[in-house]
Formats: structure tokens, sequence, C-alpha cells
């Protein structure tokens, strides 16, 4: 009963190609298009968790925006704006001035202070003035003067040559040619004639700044190939942040010049690729039997793809590629396949995803050990608390990792400093990861759905007496009902036995005869003393024997029963026959010819282990209510008759099991019985 060599059809191998070449055209869609990458992450006032990094060409170093806003601030500093000359303002007021002389407003003061104070009016108004509110705010802004245009010629002057409203008034008293008419100088009321007349140039000022901004560029020093930038260890200081950031502007920059986006894509393809044909190879090599069924492709395709695919959204949203849940796929693959299958997939997954790590050997390390700790942990989700404890555990061996690589490295916590200079932003990407991992609980049901596989958690949902098929069946068909119940026990244990799934060996056999639904009075365990089958003719009982298999399976298919749970009908009689009617047809027909097809169940034989231990039990345990005493030699008798029986018409033919597995499973079942049929000792009367 070992499994028999499977042949994989050209077309199914074509199908496979196909998919792998479309999987790692699709990685390609988002994947990183830069060959030659910076690929390290770092904090400014961090260590430096990498080996010493030393320069392997020449690239300048970008200034950082606060160096290009102190050179931007001491530009300002130092500049002197332009203030536009407004010679209308000092001819208005002179004007002025003159007519007021004109019409006698100053009768009384000599002609000659006159004259001298209008050549004084003219001499401040050709110097230029401002407001004094307007000189306190200039001279606090500009401290180094301002720049007179008049005529397209621009002058320097500093703020002490510069005059306000005051100074200029003052300037005029303090004349020396008005000295002697002091008096009648003050008479005059020359304060009145003098309006500011510099205006700040605007459009001037503005294009001078923005030149002198744009004159600072972005690179300030150039670091030189072979020297060393930073040692594992050092913090990284704001300066080191800006080398840092050159350095991988420069990175980028090269790629870009000297490498085409169509060789970038070939690599990444032929990675992608070699990758997924590493894993089916394992699948022909090992797993042979997953290449024949869609629904295991299917999923293995879309896990080793679509994770990989949300680690490079997430590389691109600049976020760790430390977030995304990698543990889920292994998870997965080993609650619905297999632990081997589960190992390599995780390999798989993790050398997709690490594509985008910026330092792929401690990302692959880390999902790696975390992956094997996932697929130790967990064998059967029944409850959502393993999930919560598979989650915790891996948050934990991510951290054993990570910290043990830190010490590698050199970090140390001789003080607190050390302590709180410490990079613990890996450690919290790794514990919100192991979070994201719960959603594997409620994402199991769309699995379940999308591939058509079957979840323990499904499993110990269908196992509730108090409704759907199995309540209608403790009502309806007594008999039927503990028949399963004992034909459940008794496959859970010899699944256990020889390595299969307990709980689906058991779930499979509560269901296995829920046909008889249709016609409980027919079957001999749900009958009280009325064989209904006293009045018909054997072809006619065999045929409704027989049917008990059909109507399963359509009340498995109203029920919406998975396909797992829809096989254990098809394979529990397999295509054997119903003796019973067939022998008695025989015997009252001796001169007819024998169609066996009428009396022969329409399923096929167990496929899996735990359809040949139904099989098993669901026969013996039938046959052991028929016997007359229950010794030890007589239940191991009946077992080895049947199974021996079963043997030879090859009813274990398409099983992976083995005679090994065949002999526990008849010690399982005689151990069983022997304990469900005991002898019970005798009370005595009291007298």
């Amino acid at each position: 009963m070992a499994k028999k060599q499977i042949n994989i059809s050209r077309s199914r191998i074509a199908i496979v190609i196909i998919s792998i070449v479309a999987c790692a055209a699709l990685l390609l869609t988002f994947a990183p298009r830069h060959t030659t990458q910076f690929g390290y992450e770092y904090q400014r006032e961090k260590p430096w968790r990498y080996s010493t990094l030393i320069a392997e060409f020449d690239f300048p170093v970008l200034r950082s925006e606060e160096e290009q806003q102190l050179l931007r601030d001491s530009i300002r500093a130092a500049y002197q704006p332009y203030y536009q000359l407004q010679t209308s303002v000092g001819e208005q007021q002179i004007a002025l001035f003159k007519q007021e002389i004109a019409e006698g407003k100053f009768a009384g003061i000599p002609k000659g202070c006159l004259l001298l104070a209008e050549q004084q009016l003219r001499r401040v108004y050709e110097q230029g003035f401002l407001s004094v509110k307007e000189y306190g705010e200039v001279k606090e802004a500009y401290p180094h003067g301002i720049r007179i245009v008049n005529q397209q010629r621009a002058v320097s002057r500093g703020m002490e040559e510069v005059l306000s409203t005051r100074t200029a008034y003052e300037s005029i008293i303090a004349a020396d040619s008005l000295h002697r008419w002091g008096t009648a100088l003050q008479q005059c009321n020359l304060n009145t004639y003098l309006l500011p007349n510099l205006s700040y140039d605007e459009r001037r000022n503005t294009a001078t700044l923005e030149e002198a901004f744009a004159s600072i560029g972005q690179f300030g020093t150039m670091v030189q190939a072979g020297q060393k930038i930073i040692s594992q260890g050092d913090i990284v200081t704001p300066e080191m942040v800006s080398i840092l950031d050159s350095l991988k502007d420069a990175y980028n920059k090269r790629q870009g010049e000297h490498h085409s986006d169509w060789w970038v894509l070939l690599g990444q393809f032929l990675f992608a690729s070699l990758v997924f044909t590493a894993l089916f190879a394992y699948i022909y090599l090992f797993r042979r039997d997953y290449m024949e069924r869609n629904n295991v492709l299917c999923l293995l395709f879309t896990l080793n793809t679509s994770l990989p695919l949300i680690a490079y959204l997430v590389a691109y949203a600049s976020w760790s590629v430390y977030l995304v849940p990698i543990a889920i796929v292994p998870m997965f693959v080993r609650i619905f396949l297999d632990t081997r299958t589960s190992l390599v997939v995780t390999l798989v997954v993790s050398l997709l995803a690490s594509l985008v790590a910026a330092d792929p050997y401690e990302f692959l390390l880390v999902q790696i050990i975390v992956g094997f700790n996932t697929i130790y942990s967990l064998k059967e989700v029944t409850e959502r608390s393993q999930v919560l404890r598979v989650a915790f555990f891996n948050i934990l061996a991510a951290w054993v990792v990570c910290f043990s690589l830190d010490l590698v490295r050199g970090v140390t916590f001789h003080s607190w400093a050390d302590v709180l200079r410490f990079d613990y932003h890996r450690y919290v990407y790794l514990a919100i990861s192991g979070g994201l991992q719960l959603l594997a609980y409620p994402l199991m049901y769309l699995v379940e759905r999308i591939f058509g596989f079957t979840s323990s958690v499904t499993l110990i949902e269908l196992m509730n007496f108090n409704e759907g098929l199995l309540s209608r069946m403790s009502r309806e068909a007594k008999g039927t009902f503990n028949h399963t119940i004992q034909v459940s026990n008794l496959a859970a244990e010899v699944a256990r036995a020889i390595g299969a799934k307990p709980l689906l060996a058991r779930v499979g056999a509560l269901y296995h005869d829920i046909g008889k639904l249709e016609n409980p009075v027919f079957f001999t365990e749900n009958q009280a003393g009325v064989n209904p089958h006293d009045n018909l003719d054997e072809m006619s009982s065999a045929r409704i024997i027989i049917d008990h298999v059909n109507n399963g399976l359509k009340l498995a298919e109203e029920h919406s029963l998975p396909e797992v749970v829809r096989e254990f009908i098809t394979t529990h009689h397999g295509k054997g026959m119903a003796k019973y009617f067939a022998i008695q047809w025989q015997n009252k027909h001796p001169e007819e010819t024998f169609d066996p097809e009428a009396f022969t169940y329409p399923g096929h034989y167990p496929n899996t282990a735990e359809q040949a231990a139904l099989m098993m039990c669901d026969a013996v345990e039938a046959a052991s209510r028929s016997l007359k005493e229950y010794t030890e030699e007589s239940i191991s008798n009946l077992v080895n008759k049947i199974i021996d029986t079963q043997l030879r018409e090859g009813c274990y033919n398409d099983c992976p099991i083995t005679f090994e597995d065949i002999k526990l499973a008849k010690q399982t079942l005689i151990e069983n019985l022997m304990r469900a049929y005991h002898t019970r000792i005798a009370y005595p009367e009291l007298k």
C-alpha cells in the first residue's frame, strides 16, 4: 500500500511553467529597479549598526537643509538692499517752499536765510532719507547699509551715512552756512517740507537675493574613493547624515547612468523564476500529488506572490519591510498542506521579499527562524489562543535573533547613554508584524472558501450535535447516530496510531452515513422488530442500501459540507458490494446470470489514510455487533478477517499507508473494542 507513483502530464507541467513566468512578471511590476542600492538604514544620533563603510567612488556631499539655511541667513545678513531715490518728491517740496516764500509766508525772514534753506533742502533730498520708523527697521535688518539707486546708478552707503527725516532736519540746522540764522531758520519750520524720498525696490531686491541663494548650490565638500565614512558603532551625527544621504543619492544617480532597466528587469525575472522553480522542483520530487491538485497550486502561487508584493509596496512607501507578516505564509501551508512544504515555502517567500530589505542577510535569518518557529508551534488551529501564542513566540524569536546580531556587530550597554542610543525601531516593527499575524485567523475563512481547503476550525464547527445534519440524525436515526459516534471514536484512534489526522477522521466518520436519513428504517441499527426488507426482493433492497451513498452526497451538497468530508461518504464502502443481498439473490436464482453491478456501491476506494481508517472502523464496528461473545480471541479474529479481506480486494491500493500502518490499525481496533465490550461484574444482592 505504498503511495503509487504519479505520472505528471506534459500539459500540467506546462501550466506550472506558465504560472511561474506569470508570477515572476507580476513581481517585476513592483520590484525595485536598482541593482546597486545603498542598502543601509540609519537614524540620527543612533549607532551605525553595520561594518565600516568605505567610499567606493568620489562623490560630493549634499548640503543639509540646515546648512543651506545658515548660508542663506548669512547672505541675507550681509546683504545691502536697493532703495530707489524718488527725485520728484524733493522737487515738489522745494517748489512748495519757494511758492510759499513768494506768497509772503516768511515775511521778516532775511532773503539770504531763505535762499540758503532752499539749498540745504535740495542737498538732503539729493542725498535721500527715510522715515524715522523705517530707518530703525532697516538698520536692524541690514546693519551693513543700503544701496541707493538714482537713474540706474547705485551708491552703497553704510547706515551711518543714511539719513532719516530727523537726522536730515538736524543736518540742515547744523549747516555752517545757516549757523548765524539760527533763530530765523527755526521760524521756517523746514521739517514740514521733509518727506521720505527713498522707497524699497522690491523687484530688484528679490532678483538679487534669488541669484545669491542660487549660487549656494546643493553640494559642499567632496568625499574621495577609499575614504572611510563611518565605523561600526559610531554615532550618526547630523553631519554624517548629510554624507550618508549624499552617498545614497550618488548610488541612485550612478544606477541611472550606468545601468539599463532592461538588464535590471532581466536579472529580477531570472531570480524570481529560479526561486519559484526551486519550489516546484521540490514538489515534483517529493509531493508529486500536489501537482495534480489545482487548489494546492493556486494557494502556493498566491501566497508566494502576494506577501513579496506587499513587501515591495511597503518599501515604496518608505516603511520597514519588517512590518510585513511573512510568517502567515508558513502558517497557512502548515495548516492546509504539510510540514516539509511549509519549510520550503518559508525560504521561498523570504528570498523574494529580501530584495527590498536594507540588510538581506539579517532579514532572511529573522524570517527563517520565525517561520520555523511557526511551523514547530502550529499544527492545527482549533482555537484563537493558538494563533495568539504563535504570534507572541514569533515576536520573541525575532527579537532574540536581532539582539544577537546587534551584539555580534559590537553594540554594548556599558552605560545608560548606550541604552538610550540603542536602535529600537526594528524591534517595534517586529512587534507590529507579530500583531498582524493575528489576521491569519479571520483570513483562514477566506482561504478555505477561495481555495477549497478545510481547516481544523471548520471541522470543529461541523462536530456540533445541536444543529444541522447531526442533530437531525440524532432524532430521526438514533441507531445510525450511535453507530457513527462509535465509528468516529475508533477512526480517530486509528488515525492517531498511524500518524494521520484524528480530527479529520472523526468528522468524516460522523458524516459518512448521513444518506441513511432518507430511509432510516431500512437499516438494521434503526429497526425495532420490523424489517421492511422482508417485503422486497433482494435487488430492490440492495438498491436502497446502496443509495445511501448517493443520498449522502446530495445532503452534503445541500448543507455545503466541505469536499474533504464528502470524500468519506464516497469511499467508506468504496467499490464493495452489498454482500448480504447479493448472496441471497444468488442462492435464490442459481440458474440466472449474476450481475455484480446491481449490488456494487458507486464510490471509489480510499486515497487518504483518514479514509482508510474509516473504512476499517466502519466495517469492524458494524460486524462486531453480531458477535455472540466478546473475548479477545473473537474480536481479534473478527478484526483480522475483515481487514485482511479488504486487503485482498485491493481496497487500500490507492492509499498512502503501509503494512506497518495496517498492523497498528488492527491492534488499535482490538484494544478499543475490548474496552468497549468489556464484561461488567455482577453486583451481589443485599440479604
